[in-house]
């Protein structure tokens, strides 16, 4: 039996680190962190994290006008917070 480890202690076992289990990421403030990278290995592709995640509410309105609602009920939503 083996102790479940926190998150930063995985981060040290060797064998996760030479695995390339862990990828440094730029966020989209444009600070770096560390993030769990694909766990599974095929041959000829490599992991790679292209585009920071976006923001919080960032492609709301855009995802909400794509499910078809229109500006106004847009902005009402934003107003009333139910999104952001």
């Amino acid at each position: 039996m083996t102790p479940v480890l926190k998150l930063d202690e995985a981060q040290q076992l060797p064998h996760f680190q030479d695995r390339g289990m862990w990828v440094q990421v730029q966020t989209a403030q444009g600070e770096t962190m560390t993030q769990l990278a694909m766990p599974v290995q095929m041959s000829g592709y490599t992991f790679a994290v292209h585009n920071p995640a976006p923001l919080q509410g960032q492609h709301t309105r855009e995802l909400l006008a794509a499910a078809g609602l229109d500006a106004a009920a847009i902005d009402v939503l934003c107003q009333c917070k139910v999104v952001g």
